[in-house]
C-alpha cells in the first residue's frame, strides 16, 4: 500500500526510487514465500530477513522525510 501511495504524483527521479523500493519489497516477499524450499537455519534466515526489512523500512522513512 505504501508503494502505491508513493507512486501518486511523482517525478521521474522519485519514480526510480519508488521502483527500487518496490523491487526490494518483491524480492523480500519471494524470499519469505520460498523459505521452505531453501531449508536454511530458521534463526539465521529470520535475522537476515529482519535486517533487510528494517533496511527497507528505513528507505521508506527516508523517502518520505526527504519530501518534507
Amino acid at each position: 500500500m505504501r508503494i502505491a501511495e508513493l507512486k501518486v504524483n511523482r517525478n521521474a527521479n522519485d519514480m526510480e526510487r519508488v521502483n527500487n523500493l518496490e523491487a526490494k519489497n518483491s524480492e523480500l516477499d519471494e524470499r519469505l514465500k520460498g523459505y521452505e524450499s531453501y531449508k536454511t537455519d530458521w534463526q539465521k534466515f529470520k535475522e537476515e530477513f529482519n535486517s533487510d526489512m528494517n533496511e527497507l523500512g528505513e528507505s521508506f522513512k527516508n523517502f518520505t522525510e526527504d519530501k518534507k
